[in-house]
């Protein structure tokens, strides 16, 4: 399927319908399409405010459950034979665990947080659809850098401290991915085949702006 063909097959989708006395107003437009928002946020169906609860707790903790949850069971595996633990591994652990929350901000859930607060006219306003979230993610960052995505849309508004952040949004956004990336791979070096299976699709899920278990 073509670009142009996929936005066609986007247009053709049936415009949103508001509730008696709910209405949205335009936020931003990026690649042609208009994505809107809720002026009064208690308009908010219940499923997509849960979402943006979700998604605002990660926010706040610089990372995800799902990178919690690996965490755990690594060192839930270290700690398993009293006799073989490896206090060196326990230490580099805690050290990414204590460097992601001295992160400014975890760009991935940015864009997620995004996804749930801004829709377009396909979608429905009140419930979160997120495999067409994950679509969503994707057109913006191949539309955009990071540094213009804020620039050029209000998500600065809902995180506090970002619009006085002075580095470079871009650069930034590349250096975390690349830490990530470092973190991960620690974490998967202390679980076993099966468990590095189970978090690499659980870790997916979380990037494309699923939720599981």
């Amino acid at each position: 399927m073509t670009f142009r063909t996929s936005l066609t097959s986007i247009f053709r989708r049936r415009r949103f319908n508001l509730q008696h006395g709910h209405r949205v107003e335009l936020a931003f437009t990026i690649g042609g399409i208009n994505y809107y928002h809720f002026p009064e946020v208690l308009s908010m169906g219940f499923e997509r405010a849960l979402s943006a609860l979700s998604f605002y707790e990660e926010l706040r903790m610089r990372t995800t459950r799902e990178y919690l949850l690996a965490h755990t069971q690594a060192c839930e595996n270290i700690l398993s034979d009293p006799k073989r633990i490896n206090v060196a591994q326990l230490a580099i652990l805690n050290k990414n665990l204590q460097d992601r929350l001295a992160m400014i901000i975890e760009p991935d859930i940015v864009y997620k947080l995004a996804s749930v607060m801004y829709f377009d006219e396909t979608e429905s306003p009140y419930k979160y659809d997120y495999a067409y979230a994950m679509k969503k993610i994707e057109r913006w960052k191949g539309q955009k850098g990071l540094s213009d995505f804020f620039l050029s849309t209000p998500i600065s508004s809902l995180i506090p401290g970002l619009s006085s952040f002075d580095q470079n949004l871009d650069n930034y956004s590349e250096v975390v991915r690349t830490l990530n990336d470092k973190m991960w791979a620690t974490i998967s070096s202390q679980l076993s085949e099966v468990q590095q299976r189970q978090e690499s699709v659980k870790r997916s899920r979380s990037q494309n702006g699923y939720r599981g278990k």
